[in-house]
């Protein structure tokens, strides 16, 4: 029997409600560069940009915040034109320029600040790609410019078979009614660290299977920090989320040197060029 299957623009609209915080995130790419440079940071690239939320909140910003944003694949790229770009002035759309260009290719003109969330550079398997993109990034910041990579580990999240569920709260636009958003592990080998995830939708009582597949390799931290040195960078700090007094996390992220390896753990390896 064939699989469900979302439309387009129903799947990316469910995927940015279960997994996007633009606001939330910009906060902290915004405080992360201050901490560096004691200014605010203008320009933008967003590598493996999909729907480019993140690109849209950071030209809402200021008026003279600018984004480059890259993506190879044309699909999410054309529902973030017309459900995020169109909701912005003309003159915050002005501000951001869309290409769909390969992140391993040096931009121009140069970024405060360059991104990759989502986990998205686990796409690249081996070190010599890894670092071929971190040098691409490097010769597209700024002189002071910085790296965000948001990245995860932990026992759990190498698991495998394993599944997570979750409500999501009902949304305007095309989602009507509430629907349950599932994280799958699929498969995981620890000789390569090589890791299939896919995440599915139950919406309006139908389960739809494999929305998105992710085949990825799981970086650890020292392998990122060491390819960024590789690659030019003069240091790669690493910032983790705070935890309160029963040990739960508060979405705070602070520079660490060590930590508690939690069930699961998201935190941010930050490339500093100067």
């Amino acid at each position: 029997m064939a699989k469900k299957k979302l439309s387009v623009e129903k799947k990316y609209m469910l995927y940015e409600i279960a997994v996007q915080s633009p606001d939330d995130l910009i906060d902290k790419f915004e405080c992360m560069y201050k901490n560096e440079n004691k200014r605010p940071a203008r320009l933008l690239r967003e590598d493996f940009c999909g729907t480019f939320q993140l690109s849209c909140e950071w030209a809402k910003r200021h008026p003279d915040n600018k984004v480059i944003a890259l993506d190879l694949d044309p699909e999410p790229v054309e529902f973030g034109k017309k459900h995020n770009l169109s909701k912005l002035t003309e003159a915050e759309q002005e501000n951001i320029e869309l290409r769909l260009d390969d992140v391993r290719i040096p931009s121009t003109p140069h970024a405060d600040i360059s991104i990759a969330c989502n986990f998205s550079f686990f796409i690249f398997k081996d070190r010599e790609k890894l670092t071929e993109y971190f040098k691409a990034v490097y010769e597209s910041l700024a002189e002071d410019g910085i790296l965000i990579l948001e990245t995860i580990g932990g026992p759990n999240f190498i698991n495998a078979p394993f599944t997570e569920e979750r409500k999501c709260s009902l949304k305007n636009g095309l989602i009507k009614k509430k629907f349950t958003y599932y994280w799958e592990h699929r498969y995981f080998n620890p000789i390569t660290h090589d890791g299939t995830y896919a995440i599915h939708f139950k919406y309006k009582d139908k389960k739809y299977e494999d929305v998105f597949v992710y085949d990825w390799r799981i970086w650890s931290i020292p392998e990122i920090k060491e390819c960024m040195l590789d690659a030019g960078f003069k240091d790669c700090l690493i910032y983790w989320d705070e935890t309160d007094e029963d040990g739960d996390f508060t979405g705070t992220f602070s520079v660490v040197d060590e930590a508690i390896n939690d069930d699961t753990w998201i935190s941010y390896a930050v490339g500093i060029k100067k």
